[in-house]
């Protein structure tokens, strides 16, 4: 599987190289593109990964996209009204940091029961 990160900004001038880069992935196989780190996205662009997501299902292949909440891809598409774009991206997401354990002063005493004193 052919995987990519986009970052910044995805304007029309970025369009024909999107377009054949994931053509270009999806006739080696199955592809992931990670959006999470797209700030900005115009309409063309997004358009490119309507059409790729579409050749990816008339060939069999899959095209994954990580567009979470809140990304400029996202929320293109929530405000155009488009359907489910891709196939979700499985992505392994690290399990988040647990809050930092209390120092020993700041615990206040228990009794063996579990109860403060």
């Amino acid at each position: 599987m052919v995987e990519r990160q986009v970052q910044g900004a995805l304007r029309q001038a970025d369009v024909r190289a999107l377009a054949q880069e994931l053509a270009k992935a999806l006739a080696a196989g199955d592809a992931a593109l990670d959006l999470s780190g797209v700030t900005q996205i115009d309409a063309g662009a997004l358009q490119v990964l309507v059409s790729a997501s579409s050749l990816a299902d008339r060939t069999g292949r899959r095209l994954h996209l990580y567009m979470p909440d809140g990304c400029a891809a996202r929320v293109l598409a929530d405000a155009l009204a488009l359907p489910a774009i891709g196939v979700p991206m499985p992505v392994s997401v690290p399990a988040p940091i647990p809050a930092p354990m209390p120092a020993p002063a700041d615990l206040a005493p228990m009794n063996d029961a579990g109860q403060t004193p």
